[in-house]
């Protein structure tokens, strides 16, 4: 399991919201965008097979690529396994399962009123740890990236609905950290800006 977890870890990276200020990208995976906040959590939802799975998708070298599909099998096995995330509740900064007593470990997914899965999330011992994948509603990759002790931290990117990559960077600590990349639905580099400490710093 742990073998499997740091090499999901190491292949996925994640983003979160559309670059409209220079903090936008940290409050899609926390709050997600209106298309996604229809998403509803499900446990016994079926998803209807789409004519382009939901997996994990992973982005070309190029910035304005849509990203390539990765070997779903992972993503389709942890899919079925995950709980609705309504099914969780926090309590004193920890995710518990509705009427247990111990913080949950484990996946829980978020679904759009469609029925196609909006949100994939690992858990551990009650804290978002490890990948966190998010879709739009018509299949495409939203956002990859990782969380560590309830805090996001690593590589975190974003695509657009149309599949052309929206931002790159990374967080430490929960905080925005290094260069920063965003791009126009188009595909042009839109900016760069330089992180310390969630705070832009002069390049």
């Amino acid at each position: 399991m742990k073998k499997a977890l740091l090499l999901f870890a190491t292949l996925l990276v994640a983003g979160c919201g559309e670059k409209a200020s220079s903090d936008t990208s940290k409050s899609a995976i926390d709050n997600p965008p209106a298309s996604r906040e229809a998403a509803k959590s499900s446990a016994n939802t079926v998803r209807p097979a789409p004519a382009n799975p939901p997996v994990a998708e992973s982005p070309r070298e190029e910035p304005g690529d849509a990203p390539n599909s990765r070997s779903g099998t992972d993503i389709e096995r942890r899919l079925k396994e995950a709980i609705g995330d309504d099914s969780l509740e926090k309590r004193d900064d920890l995710y518990y399962q509705v009427n247990e007593s111990s913080p949950y470990s484990g996946w829980a997914k978020k679904t759009y009123d469609s029925g196609q899965v909006a949100t994939l999330q690992q858990y551990t011992e009650g804290l978002k740890s490890g990948v966190a994948i998010g879709w739009h509603d018509n299949g495409q990759t939203n956002f990859e990236g990782t969380y560590k002790d309830g805090k996001r931290h690593g590589p975190d990117k974003t695509w657009h609905e149309n599949g052309q990559k929206r931002d790159e960077g990374t967080y430490k600590d929960g905080k925005q950290d290094g260069l920063w990349t965003a791009w126009h639905e188009n595909g042009q580099k839109w900016e760069e800006k330089t992180y310390k400490d969630d705070e832009e710093v002069e390049r």
